[in-house]
């Protein structure tokens, strides 16, 4: 019997590899980081959508993408002047705003009302999380500068 691949599930494998390429990343793989990064290296958003979920990728080697689990995304779009410019202002605020961030090591996607800031630093990750609803309308909220930042991440990799 010949079985069809499940183009759904094949899209999700590729969205969770992705993804946990990017979560478990070695700081060495980077290079070597300005002493105002405190140790930070990149970011991995995830952002909860109505069919599934986007993550964010942002790292201070410059790599910017966005992969979705129901297929499609995008890879290498650090090489556009907008994106470079969106990814650097993102690590910059996140910089500024690690004290908000708790340690931990989770991996899994968190629940479809939240959307989840990964830290990656050269000490382990570090999350902090805001309510989807918060994120597409933010409002008075101590993670409100970095909703901005990763709002325009991702309209700057929408344009390209």
């Amino acid at each position: 019997m010949i079985r069809k691949k499940d183009k759904n599930r094949s899209q999700y494998s590729t969205f969770e590899n992705l993804r946990k390429m990017a979560l478990t990343l070695a700081p060495e793989t980077i290079g070597e980081l300005p002493n105002a990064n405190y140790g930070v290296f990149g970011a991995v958003i995830d952002v909860p959508m109505a069919r599934g979920s986007v993550a964010l990728v942002a790292l201070a080697d410059g790599t910017s993408s966005m992969y979705t689990s129901t297929g499609g995304g995008i890879i290498g779009a650090g090489t556009h002047a907008q994106v470079k410019e969106a990814n650097s202002s993102l690590l910059r605020t996140l910089v500024t705003m690690r004290h908000e961030f708790l340690s931990s090591a989770e991996t899994e996607l968190p629940p479809s009302t939240i959307v989840r800031f990964h830290l990656l630093t050269d000490s382990g990750r570090k999350i902090a999380d805001i309510s989807a609803e918060l994120f597409w309308k933010p409002s008075s909220h101590p993670l409100l500068p970095a909703v901005s930042a990763a709002q325009n991440f991702i309209s700057a990799l929408r344009s390209v």
